[in-house]
């Protein structure tokens, strides 16, 4: 039957089952590995949490009490306490609940804008060649010649802002030239494979043959690269507030950490110490779980592993009826 025939609402069903048995089959090749169930077991895990932070109590003002200032773990005067507090004497747990939220949008902001600009130059300056790549390529090599911490430092200190669509901005705008340079060179080389060939005698547009021939080669280097690109949102935006160059939120790790250091002493003293560890070890949990997500998401645009694992399953479904 052809697929016109086929009722609409038929359609649209037949899609969605397609599309969540891909979901399916991916996460069974996520999680075939020890490295894949630990990133996606952690990245599933935080991304639920700061997506569910407004459930939890905002860690504002009425939370500060100086009494309590950078207490130990403890379970007085409440549960929230379990993790000590901060410099204003705010519960800690909130903090990193709600910084995990703050994080997370300065990560996929930086990282939506370094893939879409880095991928899509990157693209052009490789497919289309001659003048195109010279001077696009020109950019590249004169933007990664530039400190990139140094102007996060300056365009921090022009904006002063802890806004995580400005942050965002900050972080994205300018981390773009080596994922773009990556993609060139792998333009450059997929552009003379036979099948761009064939597709290119076939009368096809550039457009067409970058998005059907050229993007699917590419396309698990892209995913890392989002994935770490949210990592270094992460590492930006604790140092950009830990040297203090935007205004100070107690959600922000690098806040706290910066106060800890240099109101509490907390190489020589044991109350700023201990959240500077917890935030340490908690950071360090989750980013590799980042790193290992990113690793593992190279197997999924593998065509043999998903066929095998098509077959293993159309095998199990086939045993149980």
């Amino acid at each position: 039957m052809m697929e016109s025939a086929i009722p609409l609402g038929r359609r649209v069903v037949n899609r969605i089952v397609d599309l969540l048995h891909q979901l399916y089959v991916s996460i069974v090749i996520f999680t075939s590995t020890g490295q894949g169930k630990a990133g996606f077991g952690l990245t599933v895990f935080v991304v639920a949490l700061a997506i569910a932070a407004p459930l939890f109590p905002y860690p504002g003002p009425k939370w500060s009490n100086v009494a309590l200032q950078f207490i130990p773990p403890s379970t007085k005067p409440s549960l929230w306490y379990i993790l000590g507090t901060d410099y204003l004497g705010i519960p800690l747990l909130l903090d990193i609940i709600w910084g995990l939220r703050y994080f997370l949008e300065i990560g996929a902001i930086a990282g939506v804008l370094q893939v879409a600009i880095g991928t899509f130059l990157g693209l052009l300056a490789g497919y289309l060649g001659g003048f195109t790549d010279r001077a696009l390529n020109f950019v590249f090599n004169l933007l990664l010649t530039i400190p990139t911490f140094a102007l996060w430092l300056i365009l921090a200190v022009i904006f002063r802002s802890g806004n995580p669509v400005i942050l965002g901005f900050i972080l994205g705008i300018l981390s773009w030239a080596g994922l773009a340079r990556s993609i060139r060179a792998a333009a450059l080389s997929a552009k003379n494979k036979d099948y761009v060939e064939a597709s290119r005698l076939l009368g096809l547009n550039s457009l067409s043959i970058i998005a059907n021939d050229i993007m699917p080669a590419i396309t698990p280097y892209i995913v890392m690269n989002f994935m770490l690109s949210i990592v270094g949102g992460f590492y930006g935006a604790m140092g950009l507030a830990f040297l203090g160059l935007i205004p100070y939120s107690n959600i922000n790790w690098g806040a706290i950490m910066g106060n800890a250091f240099y109101q509490e002493a907390a190489i020589f003293s044991p109350t700023g110490t201990i959240p500077v560890v917890i935030l340490i070890v908690i950071q360090t949990v989750i980013l590799m779980g980042f790193v290992y997500f990113a690793n593992a998401s190279v197997y999924i645009f593998d065509p043999k592993r998903r066929r095998e694992v098509e077959i293993k399953l159309a095998s199990k479904r086939r045993a149980v009826r």
